[in-house]
């Protein structure tokens, strides 16, 4: 679907800007059967601008630029300082806990660690 979103001509989100959403992933909310789409900022070649974006829509057309909701200042580990490698995240909704869960690739910028990590959030943004 997103190789054919961007073939077909979609790049630009509801307010015309390009959209910031690479290694990407769509999420249908299992409660309004909407659409969330999650992708990597690459706006910057630094790393302290590489977080998280996301999309929503209703109908797969029209996205509506919801904002970082990964970023620098987040992440935490105890033995790696950033700015971080975030990248390829994907969400998934758990239907026993009720919250959505991130799972995404974290490292050093020489991609050193190659860390998983994971957010949770009772919300898709």
């Amino acid at each position: 679907m997103i190789f054919c979103l961007l073939i077909c001509g979609l790049s630009n989100d509801t307010d015309g800007k390009f959209i910031q959403a690479h290694a990407t992933a769509i999420l249908i909310d299992p409660i309004d059967k909407s659409y969330w789409w999650y992708g990597e900022s690459l706006k910057t070649a630094t790393l302290s601008d590489h977080d998280i974006n996301c999309y929503h829509s209703k109908d797969l057309i029209n996205w509506i630029n919801i904002g970082q909701v990964l970023g620098q200042k987040q992440v935490f580990i105890k033995d790696l300082s950033g700015p971080y490698v975030i990248e390829r995240a994907k969400v998934v909704w758990n239907n026993k806990t009720k919250l959505f869960v991130m799972w995404f690739h974290l490292d050093s910028y020489d991609y050193k660690y190659r860390y998983v990590g994971v957010a949770i959030s009772p919300i898709p943004n």
